[in-house]
C-alpha cells in the first residue's frame, strides 16, 4: 500500500518496514509554482529551513538554513553548499505552507 499526500510518500519496504518520503518539488508545477511565489514574495512572516538529505532521501543533521525565503536560494546552494538535495520547509507560524525535495546541481568547475 502506498500513501501520497501534496508533502510526504508513505509506504512499507520489502521488509515490512514503514517508509516516510519526502516529495519532490520540481515535475509538480503547483508545488513549483508555489516555491517560486514563495521565494520571490521574501514576506517576513514566513520561516525557511532547509536540510541535505542523504543518497537515501533522509534528513542530515540540523538545517543548514533558518531564514526568510528568498529569491538567490538555488544560486545559494549550489555556490555555499556545492549542491546536492535538500529539503525546504516553509512555515508561517504554525502553518505549514510548503515542503519538499530539490535537487541542485553541483557548481560547473572554471566557471
Amino acid at each position: 500500500m502506498v500513501i501520497r499526500g501534496d508533502t510526504l510518500s508513505i509506504f512499507a519496504d520489502q521488509h515490512g518496514t514503514l517508509v516516510v518520503k519526502i516529495r519532490n518539488i520540481f515535475g509538480n508545477d503547483r508545488r513549483d509554482d508555489r516555491l517560486h511565489q514563495l521565494l520571490h514574495a521574501a514576506d517576513e512572516r514566513d520561516r525557511m529551513y532547509v536540510t541535505r538529505l542523504n543518497n537515501d532521501g533522509d534528513p542530515v543533521g540540523d538545517p543548514i538554513l533558518n531564514c526568510t525565503p528568498f529569491p538567490e536560494l538555488f544560486p545559494y546552494l549550489r555556490d555555499n553548499f556545492g549542491g546536492g538535495d535538500f529539503r525546504i520547509m516553509i512555515r508561517r507560524r504554525r502553518v505549514l505552507l510548503l515542503a519538499g525535495a530539490i535537487s541542485i546541481a553541483s557548481p560547473r568547475q572554471g566557471a
